[in-house]
């Protein structure tokens, strides 16, 4: 099944046990690719369940053969103690779950000398790219990108062995096209747009078979990348990390074409924001507000006026790439996702509902 954040239902795939194989070979190649060998002990935070990551990424450790630590239902400082006891080589685990072990590694009194990891495979789509760089920094070990979806059974692009930033530029994250015809189209004409331009992601399965799908779009909207973008040589295409996001995300706020992952931007600029949640509502008298509340990091380090004064520059710095003055607040704090993150509701029918009755 897939996630069905976007709000439109879960659509179901079935399986035969030919797909769970090659579900399994496709992502193997992230492994490989960031320098995971076999023999190695990994942890994967993924539960095995009807969602399609966790089962593929179980496959590729018993295809590679790896040591996996399933981990998604264990206590993260019981994690970060297996990691460091065994010298986990590499652990997959989606950007917020990555934050919350490295907060927690700090408050314990780990430091990236306890870890031995080679590379961290998570997926570049939900944050902003400030956030990656600081995983790197903590772990000392580079990130790498794998997409994914349901409807390609497993990961569909990943990195090649240079990661997805060495800090300077960013490498395509290359789409593993001798399984999948992967196009990125104007969503508006469907013809493919040149190389550096935006556009949707259209999806081919070529190896499926249960629930083959053809050109089926994917809503997403990436940046198209040619194989020659990136010197590790290999003739797979890609698209450029950190530039995913939704069609289907943006929100029409005051008139203004509002995308939710450019807010993301933004606050995670900031080190010391935590978490944030956002709300569309209608007030009393049928105007629109953008009302967000938002954590910061314990330990931030910030006193009680520094964090004002963030609270009101976010504000500002929100207004200038949205066009719409949120009314911000700070909060104790805000729960974390150990899936995609829903930061943003939007709540406009209910405030309809009141003022109709």
């Amino acid at each position: 099944l897939t996630s069905g954040t976007t709000g439109i239902g879960q659509e179901s795939y079935g399986l035969t046990g030919r797909d769970v194989f090659v579900a399994g070979d496709t992502f193997a190649h992230a492994w490989t690719w960031a320098g995971v060998e076999k023999g190695d002990g990994v942890v994967i935070t993924n539960p095995i369940s009807f969602l399609a990551a966790g089962l593929a990424v179980a496959e590729s450790a018993r295809q590679i053969p790896l040591v996996p630590v399933f981990g998604f239902s264990l206590d993260k400082k019981l994690i970060l103690s297996l990691m460091s006891r065994f010298e986990m080589r590499s652990i997959y685990a989606v950007p917020t779950v990555l934050v919350q072990l490295q907060q927690l590694a700090e408050a314990e009194g780990y430091t990236r000398d306890d870890f031995k990891l080679k590379g961290i495979l998570t997926s570049i789509i939900a944050p902003p790219f400030s956030l990656i760089d600081e995983i790197q920094e903590f772990w000392g070990a580079p990130v790498y990108d794998v997409y994914g979806c349901s409807q390609g059974s497993s990961a569909v692009a990943v990195s090649c062995e240079h990661s997805c930033t060495d800090g300077d530029r960013r490498y395509p994250t290359h789409f593993l096209e001798n399984y999948f015809l992967c196009e990125v189209v104007d969503p508006e004409t469907g013809i493919p747009v040149p190389d550096g331009e935006e556009g949707e992601l259209v999806l081919t399965t070529l190896q499926r078979e249960a629930s083959p799908v053809v050109r089926f779009r994917m809503r997403d909207r990436v940046v198209h990348q040619p194989h020659s973008a990136c010197p590790c040589g290999r003739p797979y295409d890609g698209m450029i990390p950190g530039e995913t996001g939704r069609y289907d995300d943006m929100l029409k706020i005051k008139g203004a074409n509002v995308w939710p992952p450019a807010v993301d931007n933004v606050i995670f600029a900031h080190k010391e924001v935590d978490e944030y949640r956002s709300r569309v509502v209608l007030t009393e008298d049928g105007h629109e507000e953008l009302v967000m509340q938002l954590a910061f990091k314990p330990g931030c380090g910030l006193d009680p006026s520094q964090r004002e004064a963030l609270v009101k520059q976010l504000t500002t710095e929100i207004k200038a790439v949205t066009l719409v003055t949120p009314r911000m607040t700070e909060v104790p704090e805000l729960g974390h996702f150990d899936f995609k993150p829903q930061r943003w509701a939007d709540e406009r029918a209910k405030g309809l509902q009141k003022m109709v009755w």
